[in-house]
């Protein structure tokens, strides 16, 4: 059954009127017809079952059926910093973290960042991505893109729970790190930060910088990742480690 992102001011206590372009994926690319099903969240936790009863190129709309309240999301709530690379790469970290369960990205300036601040045009093609990845991957709430800031502000800004896996650490491995801060919280829900660097990583300056803002280094381990897959490869631990992804 096709699933819809639809802004809650678009539903009403028995009624979805579908936006223009959902309007024409229906007809034109799903060929929906009138007594179709199709599923609809809100992106604030709630999703609806839909029964269609009209679909054309310009407008569609449904009768609410049923309100389904239900929750797919992480107990914690992950919040990643990344790092701005080539455009291409960073719609891949976003859209499997987004399938992953990261609630909040945030896209960071630092001080090896290449890739300039992204035109109106880009940041609407990543707020797509997000979109209808969450439809695809049956999230309940629809994950917030943040307008690209500073790593400095980035980490004045985070969760006290953060971590910055950095190919230079020697010490603490996330499975150690994640393992502490289990021990050490005692919330149902809490939040965590990643912060990911672009190609080439963070510098020691900003490493230092993140210490001293009490985020904690880490090693992902032996190998050395690309910036589009670290925050995956760490968001999965992090989900792993807290419960999410054991079935």
């Amino acid at each position: 059954m096709h699933r819809f992102f639809i802004s809650p001011e678009n539903i009403s206590e028995s009624k979805v009127i579908f936006p223009n372009d959902i309007s024409r994926q229906l007809y034109k690319v799903f060929r929906s017809k009138k007594g179709d099903y199709c599923l609809v969240f809100d992106g604030t936790g709630t999703e609806y079952l839909v029964n269609l009863n009209q679909v054309s190129s310009s407008e569609a709309f449904g009768d609410i059926l049923e309100i389904i309240n239900v929750s797919r999301e992480p107990a914690v709530k992950l919040f990643l910093y990344q790092a701005l690379i080539k455009s291409d790469r960073f719609e891949y970290a976003i859209q499997k973290s987004v399938e992953l369960g990261v609630h909040e990205i945030v896209p960071v300036l630092s001080e090896r960042t290449e890739y300039a601040i992204p035109s109106d045009s880009r940041f609407k093609r990543w707020e797509n991505i997000i979109r209808e990845a969450a439809e695809q991957s049956k999230r309940t709430i629809l994950p917030a893109l943040r307008s690209p800031i500073t790593l400095n502000e980035a980490l004045q800004q985070s969760p006290k729970r953060s971590i910055i896996p950095w190919e230079m650490e020697n010490s603490k491995g996330i499975k150690e790190v994640l393992h502490n801060i289990k021990e050490d919280i005692n919330e149902n829900t809490f939040d965590m930060g990643i912060f990911i660097g672009p190609v080439g990583g963070f510098s020691q300056k900003e490493i230092e910088f993140a210490i001293y803002n009490k985020i904690t280094p880490v090693s992902l381990g032996p190998r050395i990742f690309r910036a589009e897959t670290a925050g995956i490869i760490a968001a999965t631990a992090i989900l792993y480690e807290f419960g999410d992804l054991a079935g």
